[in-house]
């Protein structure tokens, strides 16, 4: 298929290269992989690069160059430092993009529009109806600036992250890291910082760790405001929390502060209203679909969007894998639009697993086969024969754990 792809950053990737988010998180579970097909492809291709030694902690930096390689590959026409700030509509149907660049605003016309925003922006600018917070207040989960620090002796930081994590399960309600009480008694990190304890995480660079666990509450990724406070205020909290773990941290003596997130990583904002939503339900009953066209075994991790109720994770049992139904994909009331990534049809919960980078992958990979389909039979993609689209899937090398 002919294909624009709009970008704002100047390179693909998103949460993965501009968050700095370098995990990819759970596809595989009790050995059983849920998750192939393009996803599955750029593993690969890190790997082959040593920049994805076990297949999910990669070098952010490799990622952007893949991606690029890959559209390239593919004929893919690129628009970067390009963004997509409104739709066309005509009766119903979307006809184009509106697009903010250096140049000029101008409009994208398609036979199929896929909106990959994360934030659902094409869809809400169509006028589809959308979700967001969890019913009890307006905000989603909480966002968090990812950072990462190098030159650190991991043997010395691990063996503390593990004499703090025993620690903290005997003790789940009401653990703060000592370390950390002692820097707030001692006026290095202010009691609000928001962090009872660390969760060095190694990187694919020798010696350099991830940091993920400083939340960010009561941000709107729909409105630019809130986004501006939020990456000012966490730009605020890596300063302190760096220097607190030079100061204090085991194994952290000689480190230093090698990167910050380009953006904030945001774990949720609008959620679109589609033919079907996908529920906490069908994600831990492993739930299979007629018009399943992808898979995911992630836990549903769901971070408090006020601070006041710490991290839900819920697990399926292991070897299980539910399906995502087409119609998370179609958004009601728009045609000629589907949706892809953390944006889909769900509930709060339930985003909690979807919004995983290898499940959002596998929906992209979905929405994408779909719009060809569609303009190769001359069909919206609500009238796309389902069947046809899973076996176009699986013939390509996606996984759909109900086709088995």
């Amino acid at each position: 298929a002919s294909v624009i792809l709009i970008e704002r950053y100047g390179y693909l990737g998103g949460t993965a290269t501009a968050g700095m988010v370098a995990h990819f998180g759970p596809y595989v579970t009790a050995g059983k992989q849920v998750v192939y097909g393009i996803f599955y492809e750029i593993v690969q291709r890190l790997q082959a690069r040593g920049a994805c030694p076990d297949g999910r902690q990669f070098d952010p930096e490799q990622l952007k160059i893949v991606l690029s390689q890959m559209v390239s590959e593919a004929g893919v026409k690129l628009l970067l430092h390009s963004f997509a700030m409104g739709a066309v509509v005509e009766k119903g149907r979307i006809t184009g993009v509106i697009v903010a660049t250096k140049s000029s605003p101008f409009v994208v016309r398609g036979k199929t529009i896929i909106d990959c925003t994360g934030d659902g922006d094409i869809a809400a600018a169509a006028g589809a109806a959308y979700e967001k917070g969890q019913g009890l207040d307006d905000y989603p989960q909480s966002g968090t600036l990812i950072f990462f620090m190098a030159n650190v002796n991991l043997e010395r930081a691990l063996a503390y992250r593990s004499r703090q994590e025993r620690a903290r399960w005997a003790n789940p309600s009401n653990y703060v890291d000592p370390l950390i009480e002692r820097a707030m008694t001692a006026g290095d990190l202010p009691r609000d910082i928001g962090v009872t304890y660390l969760y060095p995480q190694p990187a694919a660079q020798p010696g350099t760790v991830m940091f993920n666990l400083i939340n960010i509450y009561h941000v709107d990724a729909t409105d630019v405001r809130s986004l501006t406070s939020a990456e000012v205020e966490g730009r605020r909290r890596v300063d302190l929390v760096s220097r607190f773990l030079r100061k204090y941290y085991p194994g952290f003596e000689n480190a230093y502060l090698e990167r910050v997130g380009d953006v904030l990583g945001v774990r949720e904002s609008r959620r679109v209203v589609g033919e079907y939503t996908m529920t906490a339900k069908d994600v831990l009953s492993a739930r299979h679909f007629a018009d399943g066209v992808a898979s995911g075994c992630s836990p549903i991790d769901v971070h408090s969007s006020d601070g006041r109720h710490g991290i839900a994770s819920l697990r399926l049992k292991p070897g299980e894998a539910y399906d995502i139904p087409y119609r998370c994909l179609l958004p009601r009331k728009v045609d000629n639009l589907l949706v892809a990534g953390r944006c889909i049809s769900a509930t709060h919960v339930a985003m909690g697993s979807l919004r995983w980078m290898p499940t959002a992958s596998a929906t992209g990979q979905a929405a994408g086969v779909a719009g060809a389909l569609a303009v190769r039979n001359n069909v919206p993609p609500r009238q796309l024969d389902v069947q046809l689209l899973r076996k176009t899937l699986l013939q390509q090398g996606a996984y759909i754990e109900g086709a088995r």
